[in-house]
Formats: structure tokens, sequence, C-alpha cells
């Protein structure tokens, strides 16, 4: 007889495909989930000053091109990470397991870079979300 256990698993936005429908979001846990979700959205509408994408785009390109063997499209790659980290974001490949639509993901790495870049984030406390994942 096959055994039923329930088995749960951490959603990463980052696997969700733009072409697809989004499907409604559970309602947070707590005031805190919802303000972290609030704040991987706002982020993820960030336009970045010196490429002219937002961060979203900026993922989704990054993505695309990543298994690229290209000298330009490399290059233009590395740019555009590390466009990314300067504001605090670290782009990480997804692992197979994840089953990720996106060959990547971003985690608030450094988020004091993204506070002082973009101070309209300050209501969202990103100082209170280190390494969260986003997009």
């Amino acid at each position: 007889m096959a055994s039923t256990q329930k088995r749960t698993f951490k959603v990463i936005q980052g696997g969700l495909s733009g072409a697809s429908p989004e499907p409604a979001a559970p309602p947070p846990s707590s005031p805190g989930a919802a303000e972290e979700q609030r704040l991987q959205r706002a982020i993820l509408q960030l336009v970045i000053q010196s490429t002219g994408l937002t961060v979203e785009q900026t993922l989704d390109e990054i993505s695309d091109n990543y298994f690229s063997d290209e000298v330009s499209v490399i290059d233009r790659g590395q740019y555009l990470q590390h466009s990314l980290t300067e504001i605090g974001l670290r782009f990480t490949q997804a692992n197979e397991e994840m089953d990720l639509e996106r060959a990547g993901y971003l985690i608030l790495t450094w988020p004091d870079r993204l506070a002082n870049t973009y101070p309209e984030l300050a209501p969202l406390h990103p100082l209170a979300h280190p390494y969260i994942t986003i997009g």
C-alpha cells in the first residue's frame, strides 16, 4: 500500500514564468510575511539606473541567456549581474531539483546597499529582510 505523506514545498517566485498567469498568492501567515511579499514585489519593479531595466527585466535577461556560449552575451550577463550586485542583489543559479522556469533567482544579500540606493523602500524595511529570495 502506498504511503500518503503530506509534503510541503517552498515556492521561490523566480520559478514563475512571465508568460503564464500569476496564481493567487496565499494569504500571508504573519504581518512579517506580508511585508516580505510587498518588498519582493517592490524590488522587482525597481529600475536600475545603470541599465535602464527593471530588476525583473534584468533577472529575465540573465536567466534567458545564462547558458549561452557567445562572448558578447556572457559579457552582457556579467554586466547585468554586476549592476544587481551594486544595488544589493545577488543572482544565484537555480538547482535542477528546484524545477524553476528561470535559470536563477535573486537574493537580497546587501540590504544596506538597496536601502541606500532606493530610499523609497524605507517603509518596507529592507534591512529587516536580509537573504530573502526574489523573482
